[in-house]
């Protein structure tokens, strides 16, 4: 490829054509001239030379030991990176060995790694731009019980890079609060969004301005700009940002009081409607706050699976988190408004708080604070128990991190049966329990912080009157191992106290112990030992007189040790089904009925052989799944007859989850499943197997490279089993069967890969026959190789779709607001089918679905509203004159022409019912009831069946205005199934519910249309008068004729009698239009001939130097104005690369 770019003869493009003269080739080298440099704008192989070339880079770096490093506090994990890369954009990062080394004591390493990132910059052909480039040198100080970001007066230091001429600049320095722009955001090292709300809200002030001056065509335009532009504008930054929804509220209020109004809504217009999903009769558009925090938590999980440098960092940080809080298990479930002052601000704070406020709850697999010893307890967990305010949590959660504890055993002497003195008081010993990393401490704390202190444990550990402070519950045996950060042991037969120094033990012992005088006695330091005695307990002493120490207390129960791992429990001569028992519960419903004669033996040799393969295939009716699945030999006849392995399982999940994707995902887990267990069983190392099944997307899900997206469907089983996958000691394939051949062969003309799918295909029908029978759904559950559950409610979610979620979330909103405004009773506000209704609304055109929204939101122009908005001075109905006319008087008005109107639609709502084969009972019913409550008589009784009458009750609950709405009960659908099953026509009666909601709201319309038009016949003599004003401007703009406008512009005055007869606000927007049409017409004509002119002077020099060039010389790459991450590392330095972006 470059021999191709420096051997070919290059040309200009021009808008004059193509050049003749040519520059690079053969005839360059062969002057001694360097040949072209570089691989071009727009290669296609950009991309990976640039990642060839920045991993080397970055490897250099590497392995001259710059970089940073991070630690989680709780599982130790190491991360170590050296840098963030986009294109020419890097961020490189230096951290402090320890959490005690200063910001000061950074800065030779950090010089050093610039000088190293600079010179391998240099030797690629690059330099840093230093008017592009920043650092931030992060450290911090406590103040008190608070602490905050050291400043560059307190922190002096510089740091220098050479620029392109090869000359030494001081690069600029930001402290941790200042933001700078960086791929388009703009972000301070300490998370603050100061400055990125401020960007944002330019954004939205420009966009308005946009909105304002140049007014869209019609409604449905205004929207859609509203949508698709500046939404996205607001979207993008959303994965980084921690904006909370105030900030968010008041940056929408810039775009909405310009957008809304051009777009058919008023400015006002009520955030749960018009922020409200489209299935709960919203406008659909998300509220940016939601969508922000929704990201957050699709990022999350993303990241966590996908076990990327990101996901990492997560887990870092939200280890932190858990230490901070002191509480154990999903750091979702810890209540935020507790123990929120406790916390640092952070990304995964604000996703903390997002979660608990919308009901979501996520199990994550990071390391985990436990508790030490039987009986023993969170310390913080208890304070939060004992209802403490935030406040003094905080000081209480101060005080735990001082002495480094996190359950009650970490403040207890080793007996167990006391909290010790030095806790109590509020002196932190040398030694822990538990082996976690504690960030840099205050070097003391106030007293009054450990009164408090020692009052809280009063509360709730020490038993009441109790001088030596001993605890209600005696501790009891030990469930971790803390041998090996425990320094004192002490062991009674010898009367010996040891401390651990180094890799030796200094002895301590005393002249005159007794067993019963030897907690009082002082022990003296003696000789040092290479080991202390097996049966040596955990001691817990303080100091003595005369550099002794006195022994307070030794664990009165040995730890159970060894401290193994428990094993799966399977054992070689374990059975089959056996083993299938002792897996994990969250994997057991995948091989629930094994078969097999043979116990697996002949599978797991033909496992080994490579001649093994699997078939499996689903079924799924009713919000059921069930698959069906078969280990076999790839051939019928062998020497030794194969058992096969034949297994069924019933899919977990919700009705919502299941579909035939899922099913056949159902039966690929089964045989993995399956297959873990013969390998275990039968000590199977090596081998291979092939499945087979006629899903073929179920197929790509689990073969394709790389991670699929949280949001796909069955999102929890696909990563499940392509991690189990991973696990086994065979090469697993797949194949892809065409499913259902014998419907066009028989079956004895189809190879075996054919018949096993038949096979299984009926083995998961008749099982899925079994289970309709009982309808017993099976929760979805966490799967055994799965690493992040997240559960909305309770109820673990089968993937991450942020639209969904946000339906159901904000939907809550706009169900409370329906039934605040409209009368629904809250306990039946989820009987409402609004499944169908979203189906239905989806049906609609926008514009009819703006006027519902603003017709249900009762924000239409009816009298009420329009003379709030003091549009008109009266607040009557234009038909009967009956004042305060609102949306329930549109459909009730008593004049004459209106009941005519309401007969008319109602009519063919009845003649629609008819042709929809509607139960006869049922459309009686319903227009019987509609009548009823229109013209305000008393509800008669309904002729039917008991279950008619109890479905005309419930819709009687919920409303019958609230009816025409679309807020129709779920159940007049399965009355009008059950009546198409009785006549046996395959229509559904959720089908039917959705048009039937179509018709209901043309009933409103028709009402409201009427209206109008009886609105519309009256005209004011302002109106009158100003329209003789307009016309005046139209015959002017005539007389101009075609000046100004261009040729698809010019149909504008085509028809002057049709625009002479419009009415008073088509012949504004008319004028509206071709004023400003004209305008810019003139402006784009004045600035084409000031480029052309400059085009034409610029070539004319071109032309005249084309064939006498001057002597090439040497030239510096152009720099490509790309900014930076900004980063929150203890040191991160952002420098701009001039060299040329590979694409």
């Amino acid at each position: 490829m470059f021999e191709v770019l420096q051997n070919g003869e290059h040309k200009v493009a021009t808008a004059y054509g193509v050049s003749k003269s040519t520059y690079g080739g053969r005839k360059r080298i062969r002057k001694g001239k360097q040949p072209v440099q570089a691989i071009g704008q727009g290669n296609g192989a950009g991309a990976s030379a640039f990642v060839m070339l920045s991993s080397t880079m970055i490897g250099v770096m590497r392995r001259k030991g710059f970089g940073a490093l991070y630690v989680a506090c709780l599982s130790l994990i190491q991360l170590t990176m050296v840098c963030f890369m986009f294109v020419d954009d890097s961020d490189i990062q230096n951290t402090a060995v320890s959490t005690e080394e200063r910001g000061e004591d950074l800065m030779e390493k950090a010089q050093l790694s610039l000088d190293c990132w600079t010179g391998t910059l240099e030797a690629t052909g690059g330099a840093i731009n230093p008017d592009k480039s920043y650092w931030y040198l992060l450290d911090f100080t406590w103040q008190g019980t608070s602490w905050r970001y050291r400043t560059q007066e307190e922190m002096p230091a510089s740091l220098y890079a050479k620029n392109p001429d090869g000359e030494t600049c001081q690069l600029r320095r930001l402290d941790a609060d200042e933001a700078e722009k960086t791929l388009g955001v703009k972000l301070a090292a300490d998370g603050n969004m100061e400055e990125e709300i401020v960007y944002l809200k330019e954004k939205a002030t420009a966009f308005a301005y946009q909105v304002s001056c140049n007014s869209p065509a019609n409604k449905n335009d205004a929207w859609i700009a509203y949508s698709h532009t500046i939404q996205k504008t607001m979207h993008y930054p959303m994965p980084g940002t921690t904006i909370e929804l105030k900030d968010w509220d008041e940056i929408y209020w810039i775009v909405n009081k310009a957008t809304l109004p051009k777009a058919g809504y008023v400015r006002t217009f009520p955030h749960a409607v018009l922020y409200g999903p489209k299935k709960y009769q919203g406008t659909g558009t998300p509220h940016p706050y939601y969508t922000q925090e929704l990201t957050h938590l699709q990022d999350f999980v993303g990241e966590v699976n996908r076990g990327t440098t990101c996901g990492k960092r997560i887990q870092i940080t939200t280890e932190q988190l858990r230490m901070e809080t002191g509480h154990p298990g999903p750091f979702t479930d810890v209540p935020y408004e507790s123990m929120c002052q406790c916390t640092t601000d952070a990304w995964i704070k604000t996703l903390w708080k997002s979660c608990q406020e919308f009901g979501i709850s996520i199990d994550d697999p990071f390391g985990n604070l436990q508790l030490a010893r039987k009986e023993d307890q969170f310390l913080m967990v208890a304070f939060v128990n004992k209802n403490y305010s935030p406040r003094k949590l905080r000081s209480l959660n101060l005080c735990r991190m001082f002495l480094k504890a996190v359950t009650l055993a970490d403040i207890c002497t080793m007996r167990g049966d006391r909290i010790s003195m030095a806790a109590y008081n509020g002196h932190r010993e040398d030694q822990t329990i538990h082996n976690y990393r504690w960030p840099r401490l205050p070097p003391y704390l106030p007293e009054i912080l450990w009164t408090e202190w020692q009052k809280a444990l009063d509360e709730c550990f020490i038993r009441t009157g109790s001088r030596e402070k001993r605890i209600q519950k005696e501790l009891g045996e030990w469930l971790v191992d803390p041998t090996d950060n425990w320094h004192w042991h002490f062991d009674q037969e010898t009367g010996t106290l040891f401390h651990k120094e180094d890799d030796q033990f200094r002895t301590y012992q005393t002249p005159r112990l007794t067993r019963k005088a030897s907690q009082a006695a002082v022990f003296h330091p003696g000789p040092l030992a290479t080991h202390i005695p097996q049966e040596a307990q955990l001691a817990t002493i303080v100091p003595g007189s005369e550099g002794g120490v006195i022994l307070l207390g030794h664990s009165s129960h040995a730890p159970a040790l060894p401290f193994a791992t428990p094993t799966s429990g399977m054992n070689p001569t374990d059975t089959l089904k056996a083993q299938s028992n002792s897996l994990k519960e969250a994997d057991q419903w995948a091989a629930t009925n094994l078969k097999c004669e043979d116990e697996g033996v002949t599978i797991a040799g033909t496992i080994r052989q490579g001649t093994a393969i699997a078939v499996s295939d689903g079924s799924y009716g009713a919000g059921f799944s069930t698959s069906g699945f078969v280990l076999t030999s790839r051939k019928k006849g062998t020497p030794s007859k194969v058992h096969p392995v034949t297994g069924s399982n019933i899919v977990p999940g919700s009705s919502e989850d299941h579909d035939s994707y899922r099913a056949e995902l159902g039966g690929v887990m089964g045989v993995v499943v399956t297959l873990a267990l013969i390998c275990s069983l039968h000590n199977v190392l090596s081998g291979s197997i092939e499945i087979g099944l006629d899903g073929e997307e179920a197929m790509k899900s689990i073969f394709a490279e790389g991670e699929p997206k949280v949001d796909a469907s069955a999102y929890d089983m696909i990563t499940d089993i392509r991690r189990k996958l991973r696990s086994l000691p065979i090469v697993v394939t797949g194949r892809h069967i065409k499913g259902h051949q014998d419907k066009e062969v028989h079956r004895s003309n189809l190879d075996r890969w054919a018949n096993l799918n038949i096979d299984m295909d009926e083995k998961a029908k008749a099982l899925l026959a079994r289970v309709l029978i009982k309808k017993q759904p099976v929760p979805n559950k966490t799967f055994g190789n799965e690493t992040v559950t997240v559960r909305y409610k309770g109820q673990k979610l089968s993937r991450i779709h942020k639209d969904q979620l946000y339906t159901e979330i904000y939907g809550e909103k706009t169900k409370a607001f329906w039934i605040k405004h409209h009368a629904i009773p809250a306990q039946l506000i989820d009987t409402i089918h609004w499944e169908a209704q979203h189906r239905a609304f989806d049906r609609e055109p926008h514009g009819k679905n703006r006027w519902l929204c603003k017709h249900l939101a009762e924000e239409c122009g009816v009298g009420i509203c329009m003379l709030r908005r003091k549009h008109q001075k009266h607040d009557r109905c234009p038909r009967c004159n009956a004042a305060k006319e609102g949306v329930s008087h549109v459909l009730t008005c008593p004049a004459k022409s209106a009941i005519l109107k309401w007969n008319e639609a109602t009519q063919h709502l009845d003649d629609w019912m008819a042709a929809k084969y509607t139960s006869q009972q049922l459309s009686d019913a319903i227009l019987t009831r509609l009548h009823e409550w229109r013209f305000g008589t008393a509800f008669s009784k309904i002729i039917g069946p008991r279950r008619l009458k109890n479905i005309i009750a419930a819709q009687d609950a919920i409303g019958w205005e609230n009816f025409l709405g679309g807020r129709v009960t779920k159940d007049m659908a399965e009355y009008q199934q059950v009546h198409y099953t009785r006549i046996r026509r395959r229509n559904t009666g959720d089908a039917w519910m959705s048009k039937l909601i179509n018709q209901l709201w043309l009933v409103m319309f028709k009402m409201w249309d009427h209206r109008n038009k009886v609105n519309n016949t009256t005209v004011t003599k302002k109106q009158v008068e100003d329209l003789k004003q307009l016309r005046f401007q139209v015959r002017h703009e005539f007389s101009l004729g075609t000046t100004g406008l261009g040729p698809l512009d010019q149909h504008l005055l085509e028809d002057r009698q049709e625009i002479m007869g419009y009415d008073l606000q088509r012949t504004q927007e008319w004028l509206k239009r071709i004023t400003n049409t004209r305008s810019c017409m003139i402006r784009t004509a004045a600035r084409l001939r000031d480029k052309m002119k400059y085009s034409r002077r610029l070539m004319s020099r071109w032309l005249q130097t084309a064939n006498h060039p001057p002597t090439p010389q040497a030239a510096l790459p152009p720099t490509v104005p790309v900014t930076g991450h900004n980063t929150a590392d203890p040191l991160s330095v952002h420098q701009q690369d001039t060299r040329s972006p590979p694409s």
